[in-house]
């Protein structure tokens, strides 16, 4: 057996989909475990700085509680809502929120967590309003955070293989990633709960939640468990309306996803394969279950390039049709050497 699987450069998956054109978030389980998911989401979470409660007491307001913190430049005014649960006002939150997704797409992920955590903050002060009863746009807090945290666990592992990679791996100096995958991994799953107790919101929102548990799952190498999210954003992707090239994308985004995680799965049954076979042991059983894992990679990727290869054939703009073609041709080497696996 020729062990050639191509392997995409270790536990940042994330890089792979850059490598193929794709973004981090398409922009687009579990029972929740906490007695109070407003609070304990945003978990290790600080309270605004003293710094921050000097400023809020300079422009002349109460520094005590944390919905009163304002962003940098001046939002609109708290806005009142109501929900069965009682009635809670809105400090910034909105704009918090803006802001914080605003600085993840810039890369500015402490900022994004400053910002989110704030608008979390916020929301945990409000009272009246019980666990079962969370409006719906309480959801889009939860989400955002979550994907600004799997981007800081993301930034973790890539620390620390590099640490590893210059020789000067510190135990004591490395952040450990766990803390934020637990972090990412139960905002996600108050956003999805919230999301399914009212599925006439916004219903792209669910979709980016699975999403964003795969690639989760993906990242601590939970192979089933990412799969499973992969297939149920894509069902739910399947369900949309057909408007343009948007769906086209995300179909092909996700085949890709797949395929990536069987893959990743088949370097894990390889890996397994050598530990075999130092204890002596049969190892026939993994090595069929690596070769389906990389027939079901070799399918995945193919329904990706062929999406590609029509949208190429469709569009008139000569910029997609050369960034089409470079991607296509950067699967084809992909799957050049997968298929060489044998």
């Amino acid at each position: 057996m020729t062990n050639s699987l191509v392997s995409f450069g270790g536990s940042k998956h994330s890089r792979d989909c850059q490598d193929f054109g794709i973004p981090l978030y398409l922009c687009f389980s579990h029972t929740i475990r906490m007695a109070d998911p407003v609070a304990k989401a945003v978990t290790a979470s600080p309270s605004p700085s003293e710094k921050e409660k000097e400023e809020s007491t300079t422009e002349g307001k109460d520094s005590s509680t944390p919905t009163e913190q304002r962003v940098s430049s001046p939002g609109p005014a708290p806005a009142s809502s109501s929900s069965s649960g009682g009635t809670f006002t809105f400090f910034n939150t909105p704009e918090l929120l803006r802001q914080g997704i605003e600085a993840r797409n810039q890369n500015d992920l402490d900022r994004s967590c400053e910002l989110l955590e704030r608008a979390l903050h916020s929301l945990s002060e409000k009272t009246g309003i019980s666990e079962a009863n969370y409006p719906p746009e309480y959801g889009e807090y939860f989400l955002e955070y979550g994907k600004t945290m799997l981007e800081v666990a993301r930034e973790a592992i890539g620390n620390i293989e590099e640490m590893f990679l210059q020789g000067r791996a510190d135990a004591d100096a490395m952040e450990d990633p766990n803390e934020d995958f637990e972090v990412v991994w139960e905002n996600l799953e108050v956003a999805r709960v919230i999301y399914e107790k009212h599925p006439e919101y916004k219903e792209s929102r669910i979709i980016d939640v699975h999403h964003a548990l795969g690639e989760m799952h993906l990242e601590l190498e939970q192979f089933e468990e990412a799969e499973a999210e992969f297939n149920t954003t894509l069902g739910l992707v399947l369900k949309e309306p057909k408007e343009g090239t948007h769906i086209a994308r995300e179909e092909r985004e996700l085949h890709f996803l797949i395929g990536l995680t069987h893959n990743q799965n088949c370097l894990s049954k390889l890996r397994k394969i050598e530990e075999t076979k130092k204890l002596g042991e049969n190892t026939t059983e993994i090595l069929t279950e690596a070769t389906a894992l990389k027939e079901k990679c070799l399918a995945a990727w193919s329904l990706a390039k062929s999406s590609m290869e029509k949208e190429r054939e469709s569009t008139e703009n000569g910029d997609e049709k050369n960034q089409l073609s470079s991607v296509i041709q950067t699967l084809e080497e992909k799957v050049d050497k997968i298929d060489a696996f044998s």
